[in-house]
């Protein structure tokens, strides 16, 4: 009797235990799934709130995102970026050290290391003060060191003198705050026009002088410390004092030009300082004719890398028939180099898979190309539309933007912190010069705008010698749209109406 009462009670244990169990079981099921229900609609709300531009609303959503699950390597990405394009610099510093910390990730890790790194030889992972790298203007250093009057007339608008003594100072109408300051030297009696006193139109500057620095250097603040121009690597960088001027001057050489900055005891150079940038072949020689040993890239407008074997032929400029030039072929990572005389030029370029496509470019008198390489776009499906925008050096980070209305009546916004839709795609965002950032519309029954944001926020977009190109369905040559000598942040390009380009 009493075997059977203990069999009994551990049965009616049992029951109970089970029972509990059973219960426990279904309220910690049900509320792993109510949590993750929570989550899929935060970051789905999230991701509407960064589609509809509302910034600090997506910020909050992310945050809480994160809070559901702090290893949504995705999440902090996104909000990072926010963060940095809303220029809070900690905020974003903070959101990736996390993301780095609970995650691991080696994306998180490189937009860490672009924003708030600098990695020299000296310096390796000292944080940055400011939240963009520090980056000199070379493309403008560049055009310091070959442009003669007429160049820069050409290029950024008509020219205003000001005469003083034997000397010519000129201003450009759109490139406001840089003087260009010609005359005649020992070597070189003809640049000023003794009638006039101004420069002669095919004549370069001896030197020119900028309002203030922002124009040379992207990310500078109100001032450089020497030891971030260390960081650039610059050639022949030096601290001295000037006796004759009576203060310290920083000097180095970039893209044939003598950079001369003036800096206080420790070498730091304020915003406004004082500032002479020198031509090393200032109205030099004129050159020999001599071939030059030119290197190049040929690559993707979809992966922006390097593509083999695309077989290049070079012709004079304008010649896209005939005999060439040169003919060579690109090796494993896209790279080619040919010799050539400084002059213009059209390269003829194919590829299985990719639109062939005549390009035009020019080779200066030190063998250099005045385009950084050559993009060309994979082949087009039927109803497709590729908008590929490259530039220069700097400012170094340039932006594609497409906002409109697809055909079914949706709004979307393709760009970097929103890049794919079932309508569009940004297929590369390039972040550090150069380009190709590339945008393909798959629905183009729909009406939109395309526009270049500069995200360093430079204030120069129209010295970025940004192009972009169109391809269309059906057209072979791709439309092309040179940046306009503008100030600002923002270039609009074109607008698309239910397939067709309408220029502004």
């Amino acid at each position: 009797m009493q075997n059977k009462k203990t069999v009994l009670v551990l049965s009616c244990l049992l029951v109970i235990i089970v029972g509990a169990l059973t219960v426990f079981l279904i309220i910690n099921t049900s509320s792993d799934d109510s949590k993750k229900e929570k989550y899929n609609k935060k970051l789905s709300l999230a991701g509407k709130y960064v589609q509809e531009e509302r910034w600090d609303d997506a910020i909050v959503a992310y945050l809480e995102v994160i809070e559901y699950n702090d290893e949504d390597e995705e999440a902090y990405y996104t909000l990072a970026q926010i963060y940095l394009y809303k220029s809070m610099m900690e905020e974003a510093k903070l959101t990736l050290e996390k993301g780095i910390e609970k995650t691991g990730s080696q994306r998180l890790q490189e937009l860490y290391s672009r924003y708030f790194l600098v990695t020299t030889a000296s310096n390796v992972g000292t944080e940055k003060e400011s939240g963009h790298e520090l980056t000199i203007n070379s493309a403008l250093l560049k055009q310091i060191s070959t442009y003669t009057l007429n160049d820069y007339t050409s290029k950024y608008g008509s020219p205003t003198y000001d005469v003083t003594g034997d000397s010519c100072a000129v201003t450009h109408k759109n490139l406001q705050g840089v003087s260009f300051v010609y005359y005649n030297t020992q070597d070189n009696q003809s640049i000023i026009d003794s009638s006039t006193g101004r420069p002669k139109e095919d004549k370069m500057p001896g030197e020119a002088l900028f309002d203030n620095l922002s124009i040379l250097f992207t990310g500078m603040g109100e001032k450089i410390e020497y030891s971030k121009l260390e960081g650039l690597k610059l050639t022949g960088l030096r601290k001295t004092k000037d006796n004759t001027r009576g203060f310290y001057i920083v000097q180095f050489e970039n893209s044939n030009c003598t950079v001369l900055l003036a800096c206080d005891d420790d070498g730091n150079v304020e915003l406004d300082a004082w500032n002479q940038i020198i031509p090393k072949n200032s109205n030099g020689s004129e050159d020999n004719g001599e071939k030059k040993e030119v290197h190049g890239t040929v690559v993707s407008a979809t992966t922006g890398k390097g593509i083999s074997d695309v077989l290049i032929n070079i012709r004079e400029r304008g010649v896209t028939q005939g005999d060439t030039l040169a003919t060579i072929d690109t090796g494993r990572n896209g790279e080619y180099e040919v010799n050539l005389e400084p002059g213009e030029y059209t390269a003829e370029i194919e590829a299985d898979g990719y639109i062939a496509e005549d390009i035009d470019f020019e080779v200066d008198k030190w063998g250099e190309l005045d385009i950084a390489q050559f993009v060309i776009s994979e082949k087009l499906e039927e109803g497709q539309i590729r908008i590929v925008l490259e530039w220069g050096e700097y400012p170094s980070d340039l932006d594609s933007h497409l906002e409109g209305t697809t055909g079914e009546g949706r709004d979307i916004h393709i760009y970097f912190l929103h890049r794919y839709e079932e309508e569009a795609n940004l297929d590369v965002d390039d972040t550090d010069s150069y380009g190709p950032e590339t945008t393909t519309i798959l629905d183009i029954t729909g009406n939109y705008k395309f526009f270049v944001h500069d995200f360093t926020m430079s204030g120069n977009i129209g010295s970025s010698s940004a192009t972009v190109k169109v391809y269309m369905p059906g057209e072979r040559t791709p439309r092309v749209y040179e940046v306009p000598p503008i100030t600002g942040n923002i270039w609009d390009v074109f607008r698309i109406e239910n397939g067709q380009i309408i220029d502004y």
